[in-house]
């Protein structure tokens, strides 16, 4: 989860994150879906700024396109091959509107 973020990103999804549980009403204004992915999963509101965001919450694995073995986290290279892995999407999650 949140793999392709960014440093900023995190930094900002964990401050939402700190007032959220400080009782604080907070709702961030993204239009990057991978932001949103990732506050829907720790249920921080957000909105699209100009883009009307992500539908589902959407779940990845990374996948050789070579032998096919999956792993969970994030890696480069399958270990079995070496051929680079790619993201992919294994399924929705809740729906976000």
């Amino acid at each position: 989860m949140g793999e392709n973020l960014g440093d900023t990103d995190i930094k900002l999804i964990s401050l939402a994150w700190e007032l959220k549980s400080s009782g604080e009403k907070v709702i961030l204004l993204t239009d990057d879906y991978g932001i949103q992915n990732v506050a829907s999963m720790l249920d921080i509101p957000w909105k699209g700024v100009f883009q009307p965001g992500i539908r589902e919450e959407v779940k990845w694995k990374w996948r050789c396109p070579a032998c096919g073995k999956t792993y969970n986290e994030l890696v480069r290279r399958c270990e079995y091959c070496g051929t680079q892995v790619r993201r992919t999407g294994i399924g929705r999650g809740r729906k976000t509107t």
